[in-house]
């Protein structure tokens, strides 16, 4: 791989590689490695966005309550409070149950006395009926300029977000791809994407370390374009998304970005490895193009390329539906052969089964075919060569 970075310091040569907050961590506990990234403003918003909508909604002309609404029992919550319902949540994924009340219940087998000690059912419940991140009176309405479908999250965005960049310094290697939020309730943020495995959830964009994953930007996708500017427009959805994440603390250091091809197009290579353009990428940045095109981005990348050889986006590929469906055997009688083992062109390969996939049709054995097939694209495994 060629090195667009080549005599330039690298950021490990540079020793800047890893935490680079100002804090001393030598001693700290788990309690304080959180607090990097949720800091007191952090909190300071929730509790008074929390406070803020309470009032406003037991305020509110056409708010009615019932005798035994235990919305007449609300007072401000505090700091501390606000701490300990999030540790509650927390700890709620430590402890699987069916419902939210369970973790309350005082049945001698399943009772989970901790929940208990930190904070009734009632106020946690209310809590969560009033959280709050933003107020609601500055939401701008559909349609008009300024309008944010991220509007409800959109402080604490701003507020963590930054902070994973600020907080460590990355390695040479980054990675940039989407990840999905798994999430089926009613959302007009949920997208569906049949071909992964989490079919239904919220999109989002990420820049991380490639070697350990550490998120440096996230984005996630509203199906928004920015208005207002034309060449933000005519770039492209995927090319306006790596400059969004590719931030100016990125550049100039001699990293690498693989991302793969769903991302990468001509317009793009030519910005990472350019120069004149001060808003652009450096050119010591580089990113997988090159494993595309044989060489590296840039203005080598046009010699001799033809418009009709080159193809955007991520080559079409059919997702087998027996690797993410769920998948029943039934007992059956004509005793097919099996998918997996059986091989009827060697001598003695031949393996019949009772049981077939209810959604695939196809004759499996239990074990281990029936596991093969479901999991792995290759799955043909001769009975005789185990």
């Amino acid at each position: 791989m060629a090195d667009l970075g080549e005599g330039r310091m690298q950021p490990e040569e540079a020793g800047v590689v890893g935490y680079i907050g100002d804090q001393d961590l030598t001693d700290a506990d788990p309690l304080t490695f959180l607090s990097l990234f949720l800091s007191d403003h952090f909190w300071d918003i929730l509790v008074l966005e929390t406070n803020r909508y309470a009032q406003q909604y037991l305020e509110a002309e056409d708010t009615v309550l019932k005798p035994k609404s235990r919305y007449h029992d609300w007072y401000e919550v505090t700091i501390v409070e606000m701490k300990a319902f999030f540790a509650l949540h927390l700890a709620m994924g430590l402890v699987d149950k069916a419902e939210l009340t369970d973790y309350w219940q005082l049945f001698w087998l399943t009772e989970t006395p901790g929940f208990n000690k930190v904070m009734p059912r009632n106020r946690f419940q209310i809590i969560l009926s009033f959280l709050h991140f933003v107020n609601n009176d500055d939401r701008i309405s559909r349609g008009e300029p300024g309008h944010d479908r991220l509007f409800k999250i959109r402080p604490i965005i701003e507020e963590i977000v930054p902070r994973f960049k600020a907080m460590y310094s990355p390695r040479k290697e980054l990675s940039l791809d989407e990840i999905t939020v798994a999430f089926k309730e009613r959302s007009t943020l949920k997208q569906y994407n049949p071909r992964k495995l989490d079919k239904y959830g919220y999109k989002a964009f990420v820049l991380s370390e490639a070697g350990t994953g550490y998120v440096l930007e996230w984005s996630m996708y509203t199906g928004q374009e920015e208005a207002g500017d034309p060449d933000n427009l005519a770039m492209g959805a995927t090319h306006l998304t790596v400059r969004n994440l590719v931030t100016p603390q990125f550049t100039g250091k001699g990293h690498e970005v693989y991302m793969d091809s769903y991302y990468t197009s001509l317009a793009l290579a030519n910005e990472l490895a350019d120069n004149d353009t001060e808003e652009m990428v450096q050119p010591d940045l580089q990113c997988a193009c090159e494993h595309l095109y044989g060489e590296c981005p840039g203005t080598a990348l046009l010699e001799g390329h033809r418009k009709k050889e080159f193809r955007v986006g991520r080559p079409a590929r059919e997702m087998l539906q027996r690797l993410v469906e769920r998948h029943w055997l039934d007992e059956v009688q004509d005793r097919p052969d099996c998918v997996v083992c059986a091989d009827r062109s060697r001598s003695g390969g031949r393996r019949q089964t009772k049981y077939r996939c209810r959604q695939c049709g196809a004759g499996l054995c239990v074990l281990p075919c029936n596991e093969r097939y479901h999991t792995l694209q290759h799955y043909k495994q001769c009975h005789l060569d185990r």
